[in-house]
């Protein structure tokens, strides 16, 4: 397989099944206190007082709901790994990571880390802390500046084009087993 000059790598399925629901949760808890207002308007026998307070503590919550599936949903459209002959570059919602295969020291199973089901998290540990180029709200912690997570964008156990770009970039990596971290 020949490759580009840069393969640019998205979530895999597995980690974007809950798509769908976080979409709907801010829709089911507006549905759930629309369903709950004629109880708490026999409850509070009419007195609007009472009956603006609890819609009003209700409010937050849904949209704090509705914050927490949209940082979701952007976390899941920004996140990207893109490889290339020169390195690697890792895009989280808060920040872009970017380093040189020389940086790469070997593959880890990441023991922080842990994907759909409980499931381990292969990914490259870093010799030095890589570069944050980008930076939005929050930085990366010191963990998260010493590795870059590959499971999430592809197997390496199956052919594929996150295999064929180690192997062409990076070969001495698939030589060794991964190690934990």
């Amino acid at each position: 397989m020949s490759l580009p000059d840069q393969v640019v790598l998205r979530l895999q399925d597995a980690y974007g099944r809950l798509t769908w629901f976080t979409r709907l949760l801010p829709w089911l808890a507006g549905a759930g206190m629309l369903a709950v207002i004629p109880g708490v308007v026999r409850r509070t026998q009419g007195d609007l007082m009472q009956l603006l307070l609890l819609l009003g503590l209700a409010f937050p919550m849904i949209l704090l709901l509705t914050l927490g599936s949209h940082l979701l949903q952007q976390s899941r459209q920004r996140a990207e790994l893109v490889l290339s002959a020169s390195g690697i570059r890792h895009q989280t919602l808060f920040y872009t990571l970017e380093t040189h295969w020389d940086n790469v020291a070997r593959l880890t199973v990441l023991s922080s880390a842990r994907g759909p089901l409980g499931t381990p998290v292969l990914g490259l540990s870093l010799k030095k802390p890589g570069q944050i180029t980008d930076r939005f709200l929050l930085g990366a912690s010191a963990s998260e500046l010493m590795r870059i997570p590959l499971s999430p964008f592809g197997d390496l156990e199956q052919p594929g084009v996150l295999r064929s770009a180690l192997t062409a970039w990076a070969p001495h990596l698939l030589d060794k087993s991964p190690q934990e971290a």
